[in-house]
């Protein structure tokens, strides 16, 4: 009898430790499967920020060309339309025969209004050139140059690395 409870005592312990080692090992699968999860979806996010990056480094380079082809643009309007005063100038300079005073004095106010704009014109231009050689610079340099008014640059550098990109003025 003694020995037949103590039979039972020894098995009842055995199925209790049984049980507790299943469910020790489905709390294991369970912990697995949920660090199996965590580090798909940091995969995912690390992916996605990759993504993101890349995409702004597109963009920002794509601005980058599109100012300089602008720049580009406006310089050649600005130089035609310089030549088309300087010429109106030069025909107005080359009118003779006008007698009348009053003539002489328009003549002059309009010749003087062309130089004038000539003049204002050859400044927007070298600005423009100026703006352009710094987006070539840029473009060699691998930063943006982020046109905002007249006379102020901001710069945004573009990292090769998976750095936070930086502006400096």
């Amino acid at each position: 009898c003694i020995l037949y409870a103590f039979v039972q005592t020894y098995i009842l312990k055995k199925i209790k430790k049984k049980k507790k080692v299943e469910e020790l090992q489905n709390q294991n699968k369970q912990l697995e499967n949920e660090i199996r999860i965590e580090k798909m979806k940091s995969n995912d996010s690390e992916l996605d920020r990759r993504q993101s990056v890349t995409t702004l480094h597109n963009r920002m380079f794509q601005k980058l060309l599109d100012a300089k082809d602008t720049s580009e643009e406006k310089i050649s309007m600005l130089q035609a339309r310089v030549r088309e005063l300087e010429t109106a100038l030069m025909s107005d300079e080359r009118i003779e025969g006008l007698d009348q005073p009053s003539s002489v004095r328009s003549d002059e106010h309009i010749s003087d209004n062309y130089a004038q704009q000539i003049r204002e014109l050859k400044q927007t231009i070298k600005l423009l050139e100026l703006e352009n050689s710094t987006l070539k610079q840029a473009k060699h340099q691998n930063i943006v140059e982020i046109a905002s008014p007249p006379f102020l640059l901001t710069y945004f550098c573009l990292s090769t690395t998976n750095e936070t990109p930086f502006f400096f003025l």
